[in-house]
């Protein structure tokens, strides 16, 4: 991982207090590898990858309802806590999912953007965007849910 930043000349902004960091992962299939690692701690400190072991809770955005369902149950086989949010949900189960991450029942909520506006969460530990947000405006959102 490399920590960096960027300025743009008007637009929307993240807070200066957020530690912002990006992962090159090679091809579309090292980033489920690098969200694996990221969590079971396959980079650590002494790694020469760089790689930092994040602390859950998390929220992982994708930018599909299909790719959440794909990525929930690769999650869910590796045995991580995890659970889904998309608009495929009915509100009663979003709903359910957001009071057991918010409780600590579940560590890692993979989300499209439905969760980037409006649904703020205390004590989330890390924001990955495991798919690139659309715009810059997105990624704030989906970064400022904490």
């Amino acid at each position: 991982a490399r920590t960096s930043s960027a300025a743009a000349a008007s637009g929307p902004s993240a807070s200066s207090d957020i530690d912002q960091r990006l992962t090159f992962v090679g091809r579309e299939e090292g980033k489920l590898l690098a969200l694996r690692q990221l969590f079971r701690g396959g980079g650590g400190s002494g790694s020469t990858s760089g790689a930092v072991k994040l602390k859950p809770p998390a929220l992982v955005f994708v930018q599909s309802k299909e790719r959440a369902q794909s990525l929930f149950g690769e999650l869910v086989y590796d045995g991580l806590n995890v659970d889904v949010i998309h608009a495929g949900r009915s509100h009663a189960a979003r709903d359910a999912s957001v009071a057991k991450f918010r409780r600590g029942d579940t560590w890692l909520l993979v989300c499209t953007d439905l969760v980037a506006r409006g649904v703020d969460f205390k004590h989330v530990n890390a924001v990955v965007n495991f798919d690139l947000p659309t715009s810059g405006v997105t990624y704030v959102h989906r970064i400022g849910r904490t």
